[in-house]
């Protein structure tokens, strides 16, 4: 039971790190919104091409509306509808709330993130804004605002009281920066200084000595190789379920052809098959593992080890973001009480590495290395680090 549990985090974390890493390049992994239409479905997200189409045209009209005329929802609506576009007044606040329509990515699994898209903007960034500064009048909207460099951490670290996203503000008068939590009742704040002090404190925990990097290869070699041995079996099962959607996907086009179901049924399917089959195929695609691949994935890791806090420090903001949610996928917990952090989940390569070097200490002691001790819980190259 314990071993399944693990081959479903490691499917999932293979999936969802695909998922990221395509985000943060500004490329849309899921079905696009309202007014896209995506012309290489079935691709991989960097190979999609997003163009507007006809809903997207009305609907920047509908944004023209509201930053040139500031037109009321309940006008816009109707006007939309008497042009054959269906959107309630309530819903429209969703579609002027989304980046995405003037050219950025955003999403739960990259919080605290705004990436440029790879995808053709619906309005400029100057109409995005005005539409927001009138709904302002309703206290509502959506502002972009420049991000600090000095605050990396921002989003990043959650309050472990509340579980509110942290933020950041400069005191001017001391130009001192400070992090802080702005859900009403807690409102807990700490220095930024102090709290990257710790977190450089916290990445520590998880270097490897350059003196000891060749037999910590080794051994992490040899644990994920292992595990590809192990999920040879899930391959297999992957193959033949992809096959199996597959067939599926034809058989509901041909009834589509035959006039069997109709299109928005069809259409509602195709969609979200095709998302599946893509989710497997890029499953299937980082299982395709060679020793000569493992070896650079593993020395890339390693060598990243041997120097997280001063990497971490020396990068720019984009940098220490993408490291961050390297080694932390979920971010991470800031507790006032104890003054230190908790981290919820760790990149499997990392989590292990504390294991690695205590086995490595025994080795020293004079004591042999039963590698099937060491927990299996590494992800092979679904989770080779970036360059930062």
């Amino acid at each position: 039971h314990l071993f399944s549990q693990y081959d479903n985090e490691l499917r999932k974390n293979k999936c969802v790190t695909g998922m990221k890493e395509k985000l943060m390049q500004g490329y849309w992994p899921f079905i696009p919104p309202t007014g896209y239409d995506n012309l290489n479905q079935g691709k991989t997200a960097d190979q999609h091409k997003l163009v507007i189409n006809k809903q997207g045209k009305l609907l920047k009209k509908a944004f023209d509306w509201k930053a040139k005329k500031d037109w009321s929802l309940v006008t816009i609506s109707e006007k939309l509808e008497s042009q054959g576009l269906s959107i309630p007044p309530k819903r429209l606040t969703d579609y002027f709330r989304n980046p995405f329509y003037c050219g950025f990515v955003v999403s739960k699994m990259i919080p605290g993130e705004m990436i440029e898209g790879k995808h053709p903007p619906l309005v400029p960034k100057s109409t995005f804004l005005q539409v927001h500064k009138n709904l302002s009048k309703f206290n509502s909207g959506y502002t972009i605002e420049k991000e600090v460099d000095a605050l990396p951490l921002k989003q990043f670290v959650k309050c472990d009281c509340c579980g509110t996203s942290m933020t950041g503000y400069i005191v001017k008068k001391k130009n001192l920066y400070y992090y802080k939590c702005n859900q009403k009742g807690c409102k807990k704040n700490r220095s930024q200084k102090i709290l990257h002090q710790k977190f450089e404190d916290l990445l520590s925990q998880y270097m490897v000595n350059p003196k000891v990097t060749s037999t910590v290869s080794d051994m992490m070699k040899y644990v994920i190789w292992r595990n590809i041995s192990h999920n040879q079996t899930d391959t297999k099962s992957l193959r033949m379920n992809l096959s199996k959607i597959k067939k599926k996907l034809n058989k509901i086009e041909e009834r589509f052809v035959l006039g069997e179901i109709e299109q928005d049924l069809y259409l509602k399917y195709r969609d979200k098959t095709r998302v599946e089959i893509e989710q497997i195929e890029q499953k299937l695609d980082s299982d395709q593992i060679t020793l000569s691949n493992l070896e650079k994935a593993v020395t890339k890791a390693v060598n990243l080890a041997s120097s997280l806090p001063s990497i971490w420090r020396k990068e720019s903001f984009e940098g220490k973001r993408n490291l961050q949610y390297l080694v932390f996928p979920e971010g991470i917990r800031y507790n006032r009480k104890n003054d230190n952090y908790r981290t919820p989940r760790i990149n499997l390569l990392f989590s292990v590495i504390p294991y690695l070097l205590g086995a490595v200490e025994d080795y020293k002691k004079g004591d042999s290395i039963n590698f099937d001790q060491i927990p299996a819980w590494v992800g092979p190259l679904g989770l080779e680090p970036r360059t930062c």
